[in-house]
Protein backbone atom coordinates (compact mmCIF):
# COMPACT_ATOMS: atom_id res chain seq x y z
CA UNK A 1 0.00 0.00 0.00
CA UNK A 2 1.25 3.45 -0.86
CA UNK A 3 1.44 6.03 1.71
CA UNK A 4 0.08 9.53 0.72
CA UNK A 5 1.19 12.64 2.02
CA UNK A 6 4.85 11.77 2.58
CA UNK A 7 7.31 13.83 3.29
CA UNK A 8 11.14 13.02 3.02
CA UNK A 9 13.65 16.25 4.38
CA UNK A 10 17.68 15.07 3.60
CA UNK A 11 20.92 16.42 4.30
CA UNK A 12 24.25 15.96 3.00
CA UNK A 13 27.24 17.52 4.27
CA UNK A 14 30.95 17.15 3.01
CA UNK A 15 34.25 17.51 4.40
CA UNK A 16 37.55 17.47 2.54
CA UNK A 17 40.34 17.05 4.87
CA UNK A 18 38.77 13.63 6.12
CA UNK A 19 41.19 11.23 7.04
CA UNK A 20 41.22 8.06 5.96
CA UNK A 21 38.98 6.30 8.62
CA UNK A 22 36.69 8.95 7.95
CA UNK A 23 33.72 8.91 5.51
CA UNK A 24 33.37 11.54 2.32
CA UNK A 25 30.16 12.52 2.95
CA UNK A 26 27.54 11.89 6.15
CA UNK A 27 23.75 12.07 5.54
CA UNK A 28 20.93 12.87 7.59
CA UNK A 29 17.46 11.68 5.88
CA UNK A 30 13.79 12.76 7.97
CA UNK A 31 10.82 10.75 6.45
CA UNK A 32 7.87 10.94 8.13
CA UNK A 33 3.33 10.78 6.40
CA UNK A 34 0.03 11.32 7.75
CA UNK A 35 1.06 15.08 9.35
CA UNK A 36 -1.24 18.34 9.08
CA UNK A 37 1.17 21.45 8.64
CA UNK A 38 1.79 21.73 12.20
CA UNK A 39 3.20 18.35 12.41
CA UNK A 40 5.21 19.31 9.24
CA UNK A 41 6.80 22.56 11.21
CA UNK A 42 7.26 20.10 13.98
CA UNK A 43 9.28 17.33 12.03
CA UNK A 44 11.26 20.23 9.86
CA UNK A 45 12.25 21.76 13.61
CA UNK A 46 13.70 18.08 14.60
CA UNK A 47 15.20 17.78 10.91
CA UNK A 48 17.35 21.13 11.64
CA UNK A 49 17.78 20.32 14.93
CA UNK A 50 19.64 16.86 13.61
CA UNK A 51 21.37 19.28 11.08
CA UNK A 52 23.01 21.14 13.65
CA UNK A 53 20.95 24.28 13.87
CA UNK A 54 20.41 26.23 17.38
CA UNK A 55 17.42 25.75 18.63
CA UNK A 56 16.43 29.78 19.44
CA UNK A 57 18.10 30.39 15.02
CA UNK A 58 15.20 27.30 14.17
CA UNK A 59 12.41 29.75 16.19
CA UNK A 60 13.80 32.58 15.36
CA UNK A 61 13.70 31.59 11.60
CA UNK A 62 10.39 30.45 11.94
CA UNK A 63 9.06 33.43 13.40
CA UNK A 64 10.73 35.58 10.59
CA UNK A 65 8.73 33.70 8.04
CA UNK A 66 5.19 33.57 10.45
CA UNK A 67 6.23 37.41 9.66
CA UNK A 68 6.45 37.51 6.36
CA UNK A 69 3.72 35.27 5.45
CA UNK A 70 1.43 35.91 7.54
CA UNK A 71 1.07 39.52 6.37
CA UNK A 72 1.36 38.54 2.98
CA UNK A 73 -1.49 35.87 2.89
CA UNK A 74 -2.83 35.50 6.49
CA UNK A 75 -3.39 39.19 7.26
CA UNK A 76 -1.63 38.68 10.30
CA UNK A 77 0.08 41.17 12.59
CA UNK A 78 2.63 39.98 15.04
CA UNK A 79 -0.68 39.60 17.99
CA UNK A 80 -3.35 38.05 16.19
CA UNK A 81 -3.26 34.36 15.12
Amino acid sequence: MAYVDSYSLSHRFTDDNTALDEPGYQEIVHQCNSVNAMGLTRQFYHFALACGFAPSNIVDAFYALAEEYGKAHCGYNGESK
